[in-house]
């Protein structure tokens, strides 16, 4: 597990290897916030939950002093999306991504 934010300090992680076996080591440095998501499954999600993420987002950028000029906002649900909510990713480009049930098992 990488805890993110700690982009003073690197974090080593050793995966378990036999005695006789040279261990490698690993360094991370977490630099950006790639993407943050929120699954629904019985529940149409709306401009509420891109909200929340929006400001979970803003949230990481000032407790984790993180990059977050890319960061995408991925929103999952079995049930769907509103309309206001397609039409938000929609005018987004890649910001916004929307996986419904189809999309997660049948891809684009």
């Amino acid at each position: 597990m990488v805890e993110v934010g700690h982009t003073t300090e690197d974090i080593r992680a050793s995966p378990r290897y036999p005695a006789d076996a040279q261990e490698p080591a690993l360094y991370i440095s977490v630099l950006a916030a790639v993407a943050t998501g929120e699954a629904k499954w019985g529940i149409e999600m709306g401009l509420e939950h891109l909200n929340r993420l929006r400001r979970a987002r803003a949230l990481i950028e000032r407790t984790n002093n993180l990059d977050v000029t890319d960061t995408r906002l991925l929103l999952f649900s079995a049930t769907g999306f509103t309309d206001d909510l397609r039409a938000a990713a929609a005018g987004s480009g890649p910001g916004i991504v929307l996986v419904d049930l189809h999309r997660l098992y049948e891809g684009d």
